[in-house]
């Protein structure tokens, strides 16, 4: 997988690269830019990711940044081309009524049916529940369950 943003990526920090989004980690992640960024975090964020082929999935799994920086919600498209994009939902990743443990699962976001395509984008519309514009992933990939 690549990834592509409409925002900055944090540097300095060990855990705020594309990659630790695939990883297998839950204690590391990307995160948006949040001090001397070259492109300011305004809402939505989008993050673009392109699986250098076509696969068929059923949904895509991701895993908020442990114990700070929860997501409340996503919006997620699909697309063949980088172009033209279909809406799969909008999901909840967390709320202020969950436990840490809870905020911290690996969610599940499962499609009405089963696609085909080879980019997924990820829209981050609100604000996290820190109410801040950042967005910091643990883990993030696409799933094929039946």
């Amino acid at each position: 997988f690549t990834f592509t943003s409409n925002v900055s990526t944090a540097t300095g920090e060990s855990t705020g690269q594309f990659s630790a989004m695939i990883d297998g980690v839950a204690s590391s992640y990307w995160h948006t830019c949040y001090s001397g960024c070259a492109v300011a975090t305004n809402l939505p964020v989008e993050l673009v990711i392109d699986m250098k082929g076509s696969n068929a999935f059923k949904g895509v799994f991701l895993q908020n940044r442990q114990n700070n920086t929860y997501q409340s919600k996503v919006k997620i498209l699909v697309s063949t081309d980088n172009k033209n994009w279909t809406e799969m939902g909008t999901y909840t990743l967390a709320t202020s009524t969950e436990t840490a443990a809870q905020k911290n699962a690996v969610r599940e976001l499962v499609f009405p049916k089963v696609v085909e395509a080879q980019y997924v984008k990820l829209v981050f519309p609100d604000k996290n529940l820190g109410n801040e514009n950042h967005v910091a992933l643990a883990e993030v990939g696409v799933f094929y369950d039946i």
